[in-house]
């Protein structure tokens, strides 16, 4: 069982949930003329989940513009979930905003939740 001081704080880190999330992975499939092709399939579906973004206040200059890292980390309640990393996720929010991601990290998983660090999809080089 869980201890109640545990249930409180996941309780609490949920209430901040605003975003759902799907995640889908690349699964490969060999036709019947030996053709491999890979094909995006949803591993998971409706991971409720917060989108953290924090500015990493070291500027990278160069000759035509300043510009500055965002760590983004999605935050989610279900730690036996492992999502691999290169997953593509895609996330909803209540109020119907959605943007694409790419997992970039394997997951931190903590006593309370689990973290995976985020890529934009439309930043990608």
């Amino acid at each position: 069982t869980m201890f109640p001081k545990i249930a409180m704080v996941r309780t609490a880190l949920e209430s901040l949930y605003d975003a759902k999330a799907a995640v889908y992975t690349y699964t490969c499939t060999i036709d019947a003329h030996h053709i491999t092709t890979q094909n995006l399939t949803k591993l998971i579906s409706d991971l409720p989940c917060r989108i953290s973004y924090q500015r990493n206040e070291a500027a990278q200059t160069t000759d035509t513009v300043d510009t500055q890292d965002m760590m983004i980390t999605m935050i989610y309640s279900d730690t036996s979930i492992a999502i691999p990393a290169g997953s593509q996720i895609m996330v909803t929010w209540d109020d119907g905003r959605t943007d694409a991601f790419e997992n970039a990290s394997v997951p931190s998983v903590y006593t309370h939740h689990a973290e995976v660090r985020l890529v934009r999809e439309k930043d990608k080089p």
